[in-house]
């Protein structure tokens, strides 16, 4: 896919439109008109791919989800040391965790829920 749109953006310069073309312009608004044809050709065509690769990018970092559960028990351990130095009791917490489709083919999200067991 992304390939398909690379080739499609680098050879849109060749394509002519469908339609009768104007006359030329004069000689000293053609370089004005270049200017404007590589604008809107190249640049406002790269702003949906760093889009697209930012997406991306941010999907390949987020955690894995055994990752995920490792930090909420090292963040339960914490508790449990801060309140243990403080003087309180230990609290116990109940997880929930699961995997969700959001979005077909491939949108998974992970979510992982703690409650603190009330004793």
């Amino acid at each position: 896919m992304i390939a398909q749109d690379l080739a499609l953006s680098l050879s849109a310069p060749l394509s002519r439109p469908c339609a009768t073309h104007p006359p030329p312009p004069p000689p000293e608004r053609a370089l004005t008109r270049l200017t404007a044809h590589l604008f809107f050709t190249y640049l406002i065509p790269i702003i949906p791919l760093i889009l697209m690769t930012d997406g991306y990018v941010s999907a390949w970092r987020t955690r894995s989800f055994p990752h995920t559960m490792h930090l909420a028990n090292l963040a339960q351990k914490r508790v449990n040391l801060e309140r243990a130095r403080d003087g309180e009791g230990e609290v116990r917490w109940k997880w929930e965790s699961g995997r969700t489709r959001h979005t077909w083919p491939g949108g998974h999200m992970s979510w992982v829920v703690g409650r603190r067991e009330v004793s």
